[in-house]
C-alpha cells in the first residue's frame, strides 16, 4: 500500500504541474503588451485591434474607428489627427492585396484634392502583418494638407491608419504615427 499511495502522489503532483503549465501557457497567449512608458491605450469593444498613442493626445472613440489628436494648447486648436479604422473587404475585393487597394483607394484622392502628389512609399509590418505606407499631399480650397497612410489586409479586413496635418503641423507630429504603429496589436 504504501508504494501505491507514493505512485498516486505522484500522479497528482504531475497532474497539477501539467495543468498549470497549460495555465501558464494561456495567460501567456492572452497578455497584451507591455504599455510604453509616455503612452495610453487605446481600443473599444467594436474593433479586433489596440493601440498606444502618446499621452499628451486625446482619443475619440466610434464604432469601427479610433482616433486621436494632440490636446489643444492654450494657443487652439490643432488640425492635426490620426484615425485607425478598419472594415471588411467584400466580393471580388476580398482577395485584394494591400496595393491593390491602394491603386483603387488612390484614384479618390485623385479627384478629391487639386495638385495631388504621392510622396514616399515603403513596407512595413503592422503587427507582424505585411502593410505599406503611403506619404501624400494635397489641396483643398486653399489648405495644403498632408497625409501618412498605413494600410494592412488581415482576414479579409482592410485596416487603416491615417495621419493628417497641414505643413505647417505636419513635421511636429508625425512621430505620433510612428508610435501608433509601432504599437499596434490585434486583439
Amino acid at each position: 500500500k504504501k508504494g501505491l499511495g507514493g505512485t498516486m502522489t505522484m500522479k497528482r503532483t504531475a497532474l497539477l504541474l501539467l495543468t498549470l503549465c497549460a495555465l501558464l501557457a494561456l495567460v501567456s497567449c492572452e497578455q497584451e503588451s507591455e504599455q510604453p512608458s509616455g503612452t495610453l491605450k487605446a481600443t473599444n469593444d467594436a474593433v479586433d485591434f489596440y493601440f498606444y498613442y502618446p499621452d499628451t493626445w486625446q482619443v475619440y472613440l466610434d464604432t469601427g474607428m479610433i482616433a486621436v489628436k494632440p490636446t489643444p494648447a492654450s494657443s487652439g486648436i490643432v488640425g492635426t489627427s490620426i484615425s485607425v479604422s478598419a472594415f471588411e473587404l467584400d466580393g471580388e475585393d476580398a482577395n485584394w492585396g494591400v496595393n491593390d487597394y491602394w491603386d483603387s483607394y488612390k484614384g479618390t484622392l485623385e479627384k478629391t484634392f487639386h495638385d495631388y502628389e504621392l510622396g514616399v512609399e515603403s513596407e512595413l509590418k503592422l503587427d507582424g502583418v505585411p502593410a505599406v505606407r503611403k506619404e501624400y499631399k494635397g489641396a483643398l480650397t486653399e489648405t495644403t494638407y498632408r497625409f501618412a497612410q498605413v494600410f494592412c489586409i488581415r482576414n479579409g479586413t482592410i485596416y487603416q491608419i491615417t495621419f493628417t496635418a497641414n505643413d505647417a503641423d505636419y513635421d511636429r507630429y508625425i512621430s505620433a504615427l510612428d508610435t501608433i504603429v509601432t504599437n499596434f496589436h490585434f486583439k
